[in-house]
């Protein structure tokens, strides 16, 4: 399972005192889908590894890249969020702020608006703009006889060669 941040980056932008319903393992687990929806909100722009991710673990060396890590733990505190405003609905006004955050910054990724560096400088994005041209153009064989691009004659057939 990837991930992509961390228990303690997570807790930075959620309540200092965390209701026992909000447990570690509830936490990685909001982690972890956050990093796959990261992995699927980036599209085609980055490839899958082996291990099926996108990007290294934040343990890893080089870890995450720094706004991976930060879009991750937007998604993550969404997912807790919410969990903490079934306690006290309340609090759930900051889900969707967390999302929508996560979202706007993954899409200016996907669409190459902004570069995604690792954690030791290096570019990591394999975004190319695919040109395209559907402007008809003339076919490889045409039919007649051309001079300076110009029609001087009808073509012949096949049977009017000569094998003199």
């Amino acid at each position: 399972m990837a991930a992509y941040t961390n228990r303690t980056n997570l807790q930075t932008l959620l309540p200092s005192v965390l209701p026992a319903d909000l447990t570690t393992a509830l936490q990685d687990q909001y982690i972890s889908d956050a990093s796959a929806m990261v992995d699927s909100l980036v599209g085609k722009r980055f490839p899958m590894s082996s291990n099926g991710q996108k990007f290294n673990d934040i343990t890893a060396s080089p870890a995450t890249p720094a706004v991976i890590e930060l879009c991750a733990r937007w998604i993550a505190a969404h997912f807790a969020w919410l969990k903490l405003g079934e306690i006290n609905r309340s609090e759930a006004t900051n889900a969707a702020t967390y999302l929508a955050m996560a979202k706007a910054q993954l899409q200016e990724i996907r669409e190459g608006a902004v570069d995604v560096y690792s954690s030791t400088g290096a570019n990591l994005g394999t975004y190319t703009t695919a040109w395209s041209n559907t402007e008809d153009r003339d076919p490889t064989f045409r039919r007649g006889v051309y001079e300076d691009g110009e029609l001087v004659g009808e073509a012949g057939t096949l049977d009017d060669l000569s094998y003199d």
